[in-house]
């Protein structure tokens, strides 16, 4: 902690025109955003008709509507869990879901599922992608921890910690984590408001480097802490994850901010 006084203050979301969930939902999942996915999704479903020797026009393009719906229904199904996708359009009434079938077919929801997409595959190289293993998602997660900052006015204490994304599919950035609550999945470097827990920037870490998985370094902090200009902030770390070089590289940005 940077300080020799402490001094408890929480930061307020900017302005007065959230009302309701859905206001919210639009702040963070905002238009260029949507625009983005109905995009590439386009794009990419186009490629598709291409390989299997059809025509682009053979693809029926999608719009910000099914894309809302199709969000929609990710977030009910979230919660509302049954063992198979399909049963939400089930013929047994035990397993029907009357706001996700009324909403989407089973069909159009699986040609969204099957060809959803953040970035243009011809658009990398071979060599970009063993370099950049985020290239398929790093438009979607700039744009995301934009609005991250752009709605809310971070209080005085801060802290940087790392947590995980529950995830046990196969992407070479998956990490093990033994000792977290949820042990597989994507680790996430992030830099939150103390007092409230709102998560202001982040960056998620893609694996190994020289050999081992490494900890905070210069790099992923002044990136966390890009931006930040406050008048003596106090910033929480946990001191394993944080080595005391990069504690007063850490101090000097604040400062400096």
């Amino acid at each position: 902690m940077f300080t020799s006084s402490f001094n408890y203050s929480d930061g307020s979301a900017l302005g007065n025109n959230i009302v309701r969930p859905i206001d919210a939902f639009n702040e963070y999942i905002s238009q260029d955003i949507m625009k983005l996915i109905v995009n590439q999704t386009n794009v990419y479903g186009q490629q598709r008709c291409v390989e299997k020797g059809k025509n682009t026009t053979d693809w029926t393009e999608i719009d910000s509507t099914q894309i809302y719906s199709f969000m929609g229904i990710l977030l009910i199904m979230g919660f509302h869990k049954l063992p198979r996708i399909r049963d939400y359009w089930s013929n047994d009434r035990n397993l029907f879901t009357p706001t996700v079938a009324n909403v989407m077919t089973r069909a159009e929801f699986q040609r969204i599922f099957s060809n959803i997409h953040l970035a243009t595959n011809t658009k990398f190289s071979s060599n970009l992608s063993t370099e950049n293993k985020q290239h398929k998602v790093s438009d979607f997660l700039t744009m995301l921890k934009r609005n991250f900052q752009k709605n809310y006015s971070l209080g005085f204490c801060l802290s940087i910690d790392e947590f995980m994304v529950k995830f046990k599919g196969r992407s070479s950035i998956k990490q093990y984590l033994p000792l977290k609550p949820a042990k597989r999945g994507y680790k996430v470097w992030v830099l939150a408001e103390s007092t409230t827990g709102y998560v202001y920037s982040f960056e998620i870490s893609t694996g190994k480097k020289t050999g081992r998985f490494v900890g905070l370094d210069e790099k992923v902090v002044m990136s966390l802490i890009d931006g930040v200009n406050l008048k003596n902030p106090q910033l929480f770390f946990d001191n394993w994850v944080v080595p005391p070089e990069i504690s007063h590289f850490i101090q000097k940005c604040l400062r400096s901010g």
